[in-house]
């Protein structure tokens, strides 16, 4: 009896330390970053750990995360990660040529600059009210299916999401005082020109605009 009771609780542990393996790994640490000061907050420069799903710390050393520097988790092989809500400015091919499917863009966020997501796999993307400049090609090729533009951009570079990064596009929600009128024009592209229309004739209101079967709908915000 005493035998089966031991092999039960070593088959336990060898299930539960795995388990437990796993979890430490998807923690990283601050060693997992270098970093540099940046007034009261810290700039990661880059990440030096080997998960490909990262969960970014709000603070290092007892001070907030306030940048993800440039290319500081550039070709990682990056399949997830979590970007704290203390992140104001995600420079340059930051998160480029990686594996992301999705993305969660904190509140935070107001600056996105040049090829930050370029070369990923995101499909859904959702830019956030407090975001309010995003530079050139900042979600180049990836596979985009839906877009939604928060209302608070002011500065939108033209070509920031390229051509290739449009062809599946079926629904783009907009902002109140967002205007697309560049980067669209900037797009030269024919499959384009219907949603182009129906966001002219609905004088490039805020709202939701949709694709089905080959023909643009457009429903207030």
């Amino acid at each position: 009896m005493e035998d089966k009771k031991m092999k039960r609780i070593i088959i336990c542990l060898l299930l539960v330390v795995p388990l437990f393996a796993v979890c430490i790994h998807a923690q990283q640490s601050e060693a997992d970053f270098t970093w540099k000061k940046s007034g009261d907050g810290v700039i990661i420069s880059k990440y030096v750990g080997n998960s490909t799903v990262v969960q970014i710390p709000q603070q290092i050393q007892g001070m907030p995360v306030i940048g993800i520097g440039t290319a500081a988790f550039s070709g990682k092989q990056l399949t997830g990660v979590t970007i704290p809500n203390s992140v104001t400015s995600i420079e340059e091919h930051a998160f480029a040529n990686n594996r992301l499917t999705n993305v969660t863009i904190p509140n935070g966020v107001t600056a996105i600059w040049d090829y930050a997501f370029s070369k990923n796999q995101i499909s859904n993307l959702v830019i956030p009210d407090s975001v309010t400049s995003i530079s050139i090609a900042a979600f180049a090729d990836n596979p985009l299916t839906s877009i939604s533009f928060g209302k608070g951009i002011d500065t939108l570079e033209e070509r920031i999401f390229g051509i290739a990064s449009f062809r599946n596009v079926s629904k783009i929600t907009i902002g109140s005082n967002v205007s697309l009128f560049a980067i669209f024009l900037a797009q030269n592209s024919v499959v384009w020109i219907d949603f182009m229309e129906i966001y002219y004739l609905n004088m490039q209101r805020a709202g939701v605009y949709s694709v089905s079967d080959g023909t643009w709908s457009y429903e207030p915000k």
